[in-house]
C-alpha cells in the first residue's frame, strides 16, 4: 500500500502536463466529443543520441495551422497519444504511453489561427519495446480524431546507442531489476526479492549517479524522499541536479527546491531520520 501511495504522490508531483495556453478560450458546456482533425501536431526531442533505456523528453505542440478559428478538446498525449516507431521500412504503433489513464473532464478550447498549446512529456515506459536494439529510428506522434482517423506529427530521427563503460553497468543494473508489470520503466522497481524500490534507487544513485541515467535517477530519488516526508534528503538530491545539462531536470529541481524553502518543511538540523 505504501508503494502505491508513493507512486500516487509522485504522479501528483511530477505530472507530465506543463500546458502553456497560447491563446485558447474556454467554451464552457459546448464540448466537442473528439479532437478536431483540423489541428496539427508537431514535436521535437532534446538531442539525437540516446543510450538504450534512457528516458526521452518529448516537447510537442498542438496548433491551429488553418486560417480560421478551431474548437477542440486538447488531447492527453500520455494517455491518448500514440507513438509510431520506424526502423528501415517497418513502422510499429504503440499506444497508452504511461501508467496514467485519461479520465479527467476536459473543457473544449477555441484556438485562433497559428495559436495552440505546447506541452512536455517524458517517454520512459516500455523503452525496450520501442527501441529493442541499438540503431537509427524515426519516430512520430499520432492522435486519434473522429471516425478513427489520425493526426500525425512530423518525423524525428533518433539514434539509440549501445551503452559502454559506466553506462553499460548502469544499464545492466536497470535490466536486472526492471519491473515486470505492464509498463516497465527505469527506476520504478517492484520485483526485487530482497530489496524494495527505494533501496534499489538509492543504490543506483550511489553507484551510477555519474552515468547517462544518473540525473533522472537522482531527481526521482528526491521525489521519493519528498513523498515519504524526508525533506532534507529530498533537498540534497535536488541540489545535485539543479545545474544538470538536462534542462527538464534542472528546471524541475529548482522548482522543488524553491517549494521546499517556502514550505517550511525542512528540519532545523537539516537531517532526516
Amino acid at each position: 500500500m505504501k508503494r502505491y501511495l508513493i507512486l500516487f504522490n509522485l504522479a501528483m508531483m511530477f505530472g507530465f502536463s506543463l500546458l502553456a495556453n497560447l491563446g485558447a478560450q474556454s467554451l464552457g458546456d459546448q464540448q466537442p466529443s473528439v479532437v478536431n482533425p483540423n489541428m496539427s501536431v508537431r514535436f521535437a526531442i532534446d538531442k539525437v543520441n540516446y543510450q538504450m533505456m534512457e528516458p526521452i523528453v518529448i516537447r510537442w505542440n498542438f496548433i491551429n495551422e488553418t486560417d480560421s478559428d478551431q474548437t477542440t478538446l486538447v488531447p492527453d498525449l500520455s494517455a491518448e497519444g500514440r507513438l509510431m516507431v520506424g526502423i528501415g521500412e517497418e513502422e510499429k504503433e504503440f499506444n497508452q504511453l504511461s501508467r496514467l489513464s485519461a479520465g479527467l473532464a476536459r473543457r473544449p478550447n477555441r484556438f485562433s489561427p497559428s495559436k495552440g498549446i505546447q506541452d512536455e512529456f517524458l517517454l520512459e515506459m516500455r523503452l525496450d519495446e520501442y527501441f529493442p536494439k541499438a540503431g537509427n529510428y524515426s519516430i512520430r506522434l499520432a492522435i486519434v480524431v473522429e471516425n478513427g482517423a489520425m493526426i500525425y506529427s512530423n518525423y524525428v530521427n533518433i539514434k539509440i546507442e549501445e551503452p559502454t563503460g559506466i553506462d553499460k553497468k548502469a544499464y545492466d543494473f536497470i535490466l536486472r531489476n526492471k519491473s515486470r508489470n505492464k509498463f516497465p520503466a527505469p527506476f520504478f522497481w517492484d520485483n526485487a526479492p530482497n530489496k524494495d524500490g527505494l533501496t534499489l534507487l538509492e543504490e543506483f544513485v550511489k553507484d551510477f549517479g555519474s552515468s547517462s541515467y544518473g540525473a533522472d535517477a537522482t531527481f526521482k530519488l528526491g521525489g521519493y524522499y519528498y513523498a515519504i516526508g524526508k525533506y532534507a534528503k529530498a533537498k540534497n538530491q535536488f541540489e545535485k541536479v539543479r545545474n544538470s545539462p538536462n534542462i527538464r531536470i534542472a528546471r524541475s529541481a529548482m522548482e522543488r527546491l524553491e517549494n521546499l524553502e517556502k514550505s517550511g518543511r525542512l528540519p532545523q538540523n537539516n537531517l532526516d531520520k
